[in-house]
C-alpha cells in the first residue's frame, strides 16, 4: 500500500525545534489538557497525521482546549522510512484518516508547508 503524503500541526513556538530536531513521540502534546492524568502529561508514544492538511487539522488543532494558541505551523513529511514504525488508525470506512508513527522523524524528511493564524 502506498500512502498519500502525510501532515502534521504544531504551534508556531515549535517551530526551531522542529527544523533542527524533527518531530519526537513524547513531545509534550498541545491535546493534553491541564487536568490530564500524568499517563499523558508527556506526551503521546507516537506523532499523529493526516492524510490532508483539513484532517491533520482536526486531530490538533481543531480541540477546544488549545484554542489559546494563536498560531500553528504545518509540516509535511516528504517520505516514511523504511524502518519506521507506522500504524494506521482503524476506521470503518475506505479513507485513511489518521497514521501514526512511533519513531522520531528527523528534520530532514520534514518540510515546512506554512502558518495558519
Amino acid at each position: 500500500m502506498n500512502l498519500p503524503v502525510l501532515y502534521h500541526w504544531s504551534p508556531r513556538d515549535r517551530r526551531e525545534a522542529i527544523r533542527s530536531a524533527g518531530l519526537k513521540p513524547y513531545s509534550q502534546s498541545t491535546l493534553v489538557s491541564e487536568d490530564a492524568s500524568a499517563e499523558w502529561a508527556h506526551g503521546f508514544g507516537c506523532i499523529c497525521f493526516g492524510t490532508n492538511p483539513g484532517r491533520a487539522w482536526s486531530l490538533s488543532g481543531d480541540m477546544q482546549h488549545v484554542s489559546e494558541i494563536e498560531e500553528w505551523d504545518l509540516w509535511q513529511l516528504q517520505r516514511i522510512a523504511d524502518a519506521d514504525e507506522v500504524r494506521i488508525r482503524a476506521e470503518f470506512g475506505p479513507e485513511i484518516m489518521e497514521v501514526r508513527i512511533f519513531n522520531p522523524i528527523p528534520a530532514d524528511r520534514l518540510w515546512w508547508v506554512g502558518v495558519r493564524g
